[in-house]
């Protein structure tokens, strides 16, 4: 799950950058996708440190 600030940038990124196909209206676009990649870089995936459930014994 994203943070919140991600996606409000993202909604009023894409209003900015309606005509992205044009510079330089893709900028707002390119600096969200930028920060998005900064976040899950700096936050990375969770460890898993024990299965969440044991297996039977058999």
């Amino acid at each position: 799950m994203f943070p919140w600030w991600l996606g409000v940038a993202f909604v009023v990124a894409g209003f900015l950058g309606y005509n992205a196909g044009l510079p330089p209206y893709g900028i707002p676009v390119g600096l969200v996708m930028a920060a998005l990649g900064w976040w899950i870089i700096r936050t990375g995936a969770p460890a898993v440190t024990k299965p969440l459930t044991t297996p039977p014994d058999s």
